[in-house]
């Protein structure tokens, strides 16, 4: 039985204070690998993978890994992960070594 994509969020709404910054996204991503968001400042990219990662509970909506509901779930029950920009990469380590 499918399990569904990778990582789905769905109708997500997500902010800070009150003021939505997600206003019902919806994504999935497929397949195993490492993935990227790209964007502008401002358009959502660290709150998207805050949500993804369980860093920030959405106002609504759900977030689902191989078709599992982890909406509710901490962080470490997830196997997700993101990295930030600049200064929380480790400068002795590749690329590849700052995200595995």
């Amino acid at each position: 039985m499918p399990r569904g994509p990778a990582l789905l969020l769905e109708e997500v709404w997500a902010g800070y204070g009150g003021a939505p910054v997600l206003r019902g996204l919806t994504l999935a991503v497929e397949g195993p690998g490492y993935h990227v968001v790209l964007g502008p400042s401002g358009s959502g990219k660290t709150t998207l993978l805050r949500v993804a990662a369980g860093l920030l509970r959405p106002l609504r909506g759900r977030v689902l890994i191989e078709g599992r509901d982890v909406t509710g779930l901490p962080p470490w029950m997830r196997g997700v992960s993101l990295v930030q920009q600049t200064p929380g990469l480790l400068p002795h380590l590749t690329v590849l070594e700052n995200i595995v």
